[in-house]
């Protein structure tokens, strides 16, 4: 099941895979992968989030035509790791499939989720011409038990409106296991985004978990993905036109223990209308600030 708990590609994000040789990044090679600077008008390399931690480096690596193809986090110690999300496209420019690595950091345990094999997350598109893919698929083996995970998208006005996830093991049985709604402004922003989970009663009726809200600028968001942004339950952060300035964060009563929370990123921009800098406040994960660097 998949719960995000807050903001935005550039605060967090979980990839994994299996293994335990030793530890090789894989990375395509692509158009371009300077740190640029933060006043430029080309396309974000680089993202820093200064926290209590320390520094966790999002890099971003382009092909050829500018569509994203890498995607590479360094984590703040000690705690952290490195992380890489290789976005594999064909010759109309669609995503057909995501190569997942990941490292443990120095605190971590290095053991079935450290090592050069990797998690792929498979694309589908119900025919050759459509950039809309209906589901995706992967698969991981742990010790002899193998997991797939797939998920189902619905569109609305060309939009993902509905993720549906399932799970099944060693293909005994396919169940649902979460679902995701989202809803979005004219600019294509996601305004809310809600979770739901099986009923605890176990009828096989979803429940609503979490609900999050969403305020959004009117600057130029320098990672406009689309619904790519979406694949296997993004957060939407790149989702839309503009930046995400405010997100509340509201629980069902199955979570009664779980506070309300509330982010903000205060941003200032560059002469090109796009963030060079930002400031977090978040009762969820604690205040950081943000550096933006672009081609």
């Amino acid at each position: 099941m998949k719960l995000p708990l807050l903001t935005y590609g550039l605060l967090l994000c979980t990839i994994l895979s299996s293994c335990e040789k030793q530890f090789e990044l894989k990375m395509a090679k692509g158009a371009d992968s300077a740190s640029g600077n933060q006043n430029t008008t080309g396309a974000l390399m680089k993202v820093d989030v200064t926290g209590r931690k320390g520094i966790t480096t999002r890099h971003y690596d382009y092909d050829a035509n500018g569509r994203l193809i890498n995607i590479k986090v360094d984590n703040a110690e000690p705690d952290g790791g490195t992380q890489v999300r290789r976005m594999v496209r064909d010759s109309l420019g669609r995503i057909v499939k995501i190569v997942a690595n990941f490292k443990w950091g120095s605190q971590g345990s290095g053991t079935t989720l450290n090592g050069p094999d990797s998690t792929i997350i498979y694309m589908h598109y119900p025919s050759a011409t459509s950039t809309q893919f209906d589901y995706t698929f992967s698969s991981l083996s742990v010790q002899g038990v193998t997991s797939a995970d797939s998920s189902a998208y619905t569109y609305t006005n060309d939009r993902i409106t509905e993720m549906d996830t399932y799970l099944s093991l060693n293909g005994v049985m396919n169940v649902l296991t979460a679902k995701k709604t989202y809803s979005y402004d004219t600019n294509g922003n996601i305004t809310q985004m809600k979770t739901y989970m099986p009923d605890p009663s176990g009828s096989g009726a979803m429940t609503s978990l979490l609900t999050f809200t969403f305020t959004a600028d009117d600057k130029i968001n320098p990672l406009q993905m689309g619904n790519e942004g979406l694949i296997e339950g993004g957060d939407g952060q790149s989702t839309g036109r503009n930046n995400i300035t405010r997100m509340a964060i509201d629980a069902n009563a199955v979570l009664t223990s779980y506070p309300s929370q509330v982010s903000t990123i205060t941003y200032q921009y560059n002469a090109n209308n796009k963030p060079a800098s930002g400031d977090v406040v978040s009762s969820l994960i604690g205040n950081s600030s943000i550096k933006y660097y672009y081609k």
